[in-house]
């Protein structure tokens, strides 16, 4: 079952980075030069997607934000024939994300994984 999971998980992730353009913001090495840049990026990406944070959970998400937005970054380095994207999810944690919407969309299609 781990499997499948971890499958469902990766092509819920490849299906958002299908639509870049629609569903993230643009950002390149020079938006993660330092931690002002990285703070205007994710203020950015706040905007983009009208999420409003507290003060202390705003900080708390932007260190997840800045590992997130430098890991995207690399992985798009290294050319592979699809890339991913700062997108609505960009200031969540891997659990966080799999805990709030990829177990649910994996209870919703079960019966797909099973035929």
């Amino acid at each position: 079952m781990y499997y499948m999971e971890k499958v469902l998980f990766l092509s819920v992730l490849l299906a958002f980075s299908l639509f870049p353009h629609i569903m993230s913001i643009p950002f390149d090495e020079r938006d993660l030069e330092s931690d002002e840049k990285l703070w205007d990026l994710y203020e950015r990406w706040q905007r983009h997607h009208a999420v409003s944070r507290d003060r202390n959970e705003k900080h708390k998400r932007f260190s997840v934000f800045k590992e997130n937005a430098k890991f995207i970054h690399e992985y798009n380095k290294k050319g592979k024939s699809y890339k991913l994207a700062l997108n609505k999810f960009g200031d969540l944690t891997k659990e966080e994300f799999k805990g709030s919407y990829a177990s649910s969309w994996v209870e919703e299609h079960k019966m797909f994984l099973l035929s």
